[in-house]
């Protein structure tokens, strides 16, 4: 609009009227100080204002130069620009909302209670899985009703898991009476001298093909489930961010 206002600025002489009458305002006092091929630009007795050309009477359309056809198409020109920034403030808005509204679902998803957080659909954080069932244990496996799981995947070829077993036999010990702790590896891993040097006393559960490890999402190892009493998993993870004092507040947690 300014741009506009500019460029139709008036030159000659200055241009007064006692009084101007658009439609049923009217106006005192009047000084012309530009105008457009649209608008009117003028002060008057009571402060600044703008009309419209084509609402003139046509001896004052005449002595501003009106043009209908370049009016209309300025107009036009200009809604088209008022429109996209229009649109622009309006995306902008929808933006900050949008990212406001994600932020807060983000805080909700969060706690001073979590070890770990879900980023993805396919992590089993907060999800119920159904009871844990195994057709073979390279021993006899704990009683796991009314109690909360560990479940501990790892292979015995793996350094970062025979690094982590100390841990989790300690995790074993400390928690046994509130937490049963067990393995799941594949019968192949667990075959050779080297299984029967590199593992850890926990009950192991074989998991043929590697199906129940797939379907646990587990992408690497060593990986551990903490599941509560209710089926749901409240940690997934390395086993290296577990001790006993956050076990104990995850187990804490509402049972749902």
């Amino acid at each position: 609009m300014a741009c506009l206002f500019c460029a139709g600025m008036l030159g000659a002489a200055e241009i007064k009227m006692d009084s101007l009458v658009v439609g049923t305002r009217s106006y005192r006092d009047v000084k012309v100080i530009g105008a457009n091929a649209t608008d009117l630009y003028f002060t008057h007795a009571e402060g600044i204002a703008n009309v419209k050309l084509k609402h003139l009477d046509p001896a004052l359309q005449k002595q501003f130069n009106y043009d209908p056809k370049a009016s209309a198409e300025a107009e036009r020109r200009q809604n088209e620009e008022d429109s996209r920034f229009q649109g622009a403030i309006v995306s902008k808005a929808l933006a900050k909302a949008d990212k406001t509204a994600r932020s807060r679902k983000n805080e909700t998803r969060s706690s001073n209670e979590s070890l770990v957080d879900a980023i993805s659909e396919s992590s089993l954080i907060g999800k119920t899985i159904p009871p844990l069932k195994f057709e073979s244990w390279t021993a006899e496996p704990p009683p796991l009703k009314d109690k909360a799981v560990m479940v501990y995947f790892w292979a015995p070829w793996s350094i970062p898991c025979r690094r982590a077993n100390a841990g989790v036999m300690g995790l074993q010990k400390t928690m046994g009476e509130r937490m049963a702790v067990i393995g799941v590896a594949t019968k192949t891993d667990l075959e050779g001298d080297i299984a029967s040097e590199m593992k850890p006393d926990i009950a192991t559960a074989l998991d043929a093909g590697g199906k129940f490890t797939a379907s646990m999402a587990v992408t690497s190892i060593p990986t551990v489930l903490v599941i509560d009493r209710a089926g749901k998993v409240r940690y997934q993870g390395h086993p290296a961010a577990l001790t006993e004092a956050n076990l104990e507040q995850l187990l804490a947690l509402p049972q749902e």
